[in-house]
Order: structure tokens, then sequence, then C-alpha cells
């Protein structure tokens, strides 16, 4: 009689991996675990700092630009939601973990160019004040995002790639582009990547040594 499906064992050539290639997967299948927990961070800020920033903007920015970019905050802060959800239920195989990666980067970037949008989209003109409240709040959502994702450095590029360039053609379309504008924009950018890379650093060391650990110490008690 034919076994069960769930029953059957794995080639052998499938269940023998080298001991590197076994801790890198595991190490990168904790980073995304990782990004996954510092989602919930975003998608609770995002829609927060949105609302905050949308109502000091009424009055002063057209009501449908404001309507529109909200929605849509919201609706990336929803599809997190989703994201997080379905992979905290579901089985983190190598494959599945390159998947869920994508998925995560995918989000991140798009809602990071909402974010970077906001220039073009929620600026006041003539109001200096306001200005700077817009700016300082991409600031500040563009820094905890860069510290959330710190566990997994794709994400965190993709985040300042994709505001920067964001950015960048909303500073040009609104004529604001000079040399100190530009270079401030890129300073700022190198400065969360490096603080991300140094975060990303230490933890990966963390999960290599407890990985290796845990290896060493299966291997002896087999021994």
């Amino acid at each position: 009689m034919e076994q069960p499906k769930y029953l059957r064992q794995p080639p052998a050539q499938e269940t023998t991996r080298p001991a590197g290639q076994d801790i890198a997967a595991q190490i990168r299948r904790e980073q995304v675990s990782y990004l996954r927990r510092g989602s919930v961070l975003s998608f609770l800020l995002h829609p927060l700092a949105a609302g905050l920033l949308t109502v000091a903007m009424l009055g002063r920015v057209p009501h449908n630009a404001i309507g529109l970019w909200l929605l849509a905050v919201w609706a990336a802060a929803a599809i997190r939601v989703i994201l997080w959800h379905r992979y905290r239920t579901s089985f983190a195989t190598p494959e599945a973990i390159s998947h869920w990666s994508a998925m995560f980067l995918a989000v991140t970037a798009g809602s990071s160019l909402l974010w970077g949008s906001t220039v073009l989209l929620l600026w006041p003109a003539g109001d200096p004040t306001h200005q700077m409240l817009l700016v300082l709040s991409l600031v500040a959502v563009t820094a905890v995002d860069a510290v959330a994702m710190a566990s997994f450095m794709p994400a965190v590029l993709t985040a300042l790639c994709a505001t920067l360039l964001a950015l960048m053609v909303a500073v040009i379309w609104r004529g604001l582009m000079t040399a100190v504008t530009l270079n401030a924009m890129i300073f700022y950018a190198g400065v969360l990547a490096v603080g991300a890379r140094y975060i990303n650093g230490v933890l990966f060391e963390s999960l290599r040594l407890r990985f290796e650990l845990s290896a060493a110490t299966m291997a002896a008690q087999s021994a």
C-alpha cells in the first residue's frame, strides 16, 4: 500500500545541507522574522503620523490631495498588517522566506514612495512653519523605519532609495532643488544607512554565534 504524502520521507539529497549553508538560511529566516516584528511599529506609526500631519495641513493644502495621500498611507499600513498576520501563520521554508522578503520589500518601497511624495502633494506654499513641520515629519518617519527594519538591510536600502527618489522628484517639481538640499538629503540617508548597518551587524553576529553554538551542541550530543 502506498504511504500517504505526509508520511513520506524527502529524498536524501534534500535532507543533507552544508552546515554553513544551513546556518545562513537560519539567520536569514530570523532576519525576516525580525523585519516582520519591526513592521508592527511601521503600521502603527504611519497612520497616526499621517493623520496628525493631514490635520495640521488642513486649510493650507487642497483637501483632495490630503484625502488621496491619507487613504494611500492607510492602505499601505493595512497591507502591512495582512502580511504580518499571514507570515506569522505560515511555515517559513527557505523558499517561502525568499517570497516573504520580496513581499515585505515591495510594501516597504510603496510606503516609502508615499512618504517621499509628501513634498509634492502636501507642500504648503508660502508657509515656512508648516513646511518645516512637514520636513520634520518625513525625517522622523524615515528614521523610525530605518531602525525598525535594521535587521534586514535590503529593506532599509529599499526604503531609503524609494524615499530619496520620490523626494528628489518632488523637490525638482516644486523648484526647491539646490546643492544644499541635495547634499542634505544624501547625507541624512547615508547616516541612517550607516546606523542601520551597525545595528544589522550586531544582530547578525549574535544570530551567527547562537546558531553555531546550537549546531556544535547538537553535534556533540550525537557523537
